[in-house]
C-alpha cells in the first residue's frame, strides 16, 4: 500500500493481495484518486518494513472490523459505518477464520 498496490480481476484497488480493505474500483473511479485515498489513508499513509496483515494492531483496527459475510475485499470507506454491535456478532467466526489462514495473533 506504501508503494504498491493489488487490483483485483474485477478492478477492486487493494493496498496487496492478502489484505481484504478496497480502496475503490477502477470501473467507477480513476486509479490516480483511488491511489491518492490509499496512500493517505491512516493505515498506509507510512512506510513499514514487515507485512501489515502479521501485524495483530492493524488487523484489530482494519480487519477485524470487517462482517465475514463480506463484501471481499470490503470497501475501507464502509468501516465507518459498522456498529459495535455489528462488530460483536462475528467476534469468535473472526479469530477461526484467522487461524485457518495461518495469520497469527
Amino acid at each position: 500500500g506504501w508503494c504498491q498496490f493489488y487490483m483485483t480481476a474485477y478492478g477492486d484497488v487493494t493496498p496487496c493481495d492478502f489484505t481484504p480493505l478496497s480502496f475503490g474500483n477502477v470501473r467507477a473511479e480513476d486509479l490516480e484518486t483511488i491511489w491518492n485515498r490509499l496512500a493517505n489513508h491512516e493505515g498506509y499513509c507510512k512506510h513499514k518494513n514487515s507485512c501489515r496483515m502479521q501485524d495483530p494492531e492493524f488487523r484489530r483496527r482494519w480487519v477485524d472490523k470487517i462482517p465475514l459475510s463480506g463484501p471481499f475485499p470490503y470497501p475501507v470507506a464502509e468501516l465507518e459505518s459498522l456498529t459495535e454491535q455489528d462488530l460483536e456478532d462475528e467476534s469468535v467466526e473472526r479469530v477461526a477464520h484467522y487461524s485457518s489462514l495461518g495469520i497469527k495473533g
